[in-house]
């Protein structure tokens, strides 16, 4: 687990993508099967030119935003919650990313216990970076 303390001091994208980690661990998963699933998505459905970039659109929309409001919510609140209430408040969230996940996969045709190395290869090095960089700091 992490330093609550310290990481209530930590920058917002540490405070994001430590949320984001927590609830990928939560499932059993870790955040590189996350953001390589959210690659390969935008792999599959993005648009005939390379501007146009995929869309989330009806239940898989609505699991996102669900996810990215509660996240925003947790990292608002974090001054005035103790440990128990976040770790209780990430459970909710890792439910929810999981709902996510799960849509995202029906929508690829993804075996999370087949495919997980070929969707966690679709995560590009500038973006494990910033993964890499974001963690570093709790």
């Amino acid at each position: 687990m992490i330093d609550f303390q310290n990481f209530k001091k930590a920058q917002y994208m540490t405070k994001r993508m430590t949320i984001l980690k927590e609830s990928c661990e939560l499932n059993g998963l870790n955040i590189n099967y996350l953001f390589g699933l959210f690659n390969y998505y935008n792999q599959k459905n993005r648009g005939r030119w390379f501007w146009q970039k995929a869309v989330f659109t009806g239940a898989i929309k609505e699991k996102y935003d669900s996810v990215n409001s509660q996240a925003d919510e947790l990292v608002k609140s974090l001054k005035d919650i103790d440990e128990s209430t976040f770790n209780d408040r990430v459970k909710i969230i890792s439910s929810l990313l999981n709902d996510l996940m799960i849509k995202m996969e029906e929508n690829l045709g993804i075996d999370r216990s087949i495919d997980r190395n070929k969707v966690e290869g679709f995560l590009d090095a500038n973006m494990s970076a910033l993964i890499r960089d974001s963690l570093g700091t709790v």
